[in-house]
């Protein structure tokens, strides 16, 4: 009993780096490499789905605005926006707030922090 316990405290530590991770172009977005521990996104509606256009801090000081990528580089793409905040949240990630700007593309931003 005591085994079987130990094993499974050592599996579920080992998947414990698997959980949050997000990628931005790329590369992993963790707080010791971004300096930061929040995330916005922006649904951006293309034929055939939804990807996300992606801010940290870092990304917000170069004024660069980066898409969420898979470990490649490639980007996401889901079905629907649902389906991209369903995935947000099964990495570890939760809706704290959303911001409308009212600006020529009628826009909604999405502000996230790890669970």
């Amino acid at each position: 009993m005591i085994r079987k316990t130990i094993i499974l405290l050592f599996l579920a530590l080992l998947s414990l780096p698997l959980y949050s991770q997000i990628y931005i172009e790329g590369k992993l977005l963790e707080p010791a490499n971004e300096n930061t521990y929040y995330l916005a996104v922006r649904p951006a509606f293309r034929i055939g789905g939804v990807e996300l256009l992606a801010q940290t801090a870092l990304t917000r000081r170069q004024n660069t605005r980066d898409w969420l990528t898979d470990a490649s580089g490639n980007r996401l793409q889901f079905n629907n926006w649902v389906a991209a905040l369903d995935y947000l949240y099964g990495a570890g990630w939760e809706t704290v707030s959303a911001a409308y700007f009212n600006d020529e593309y009628d826009t909604i931003w999405y502000l996230l922090k790890p669970r």
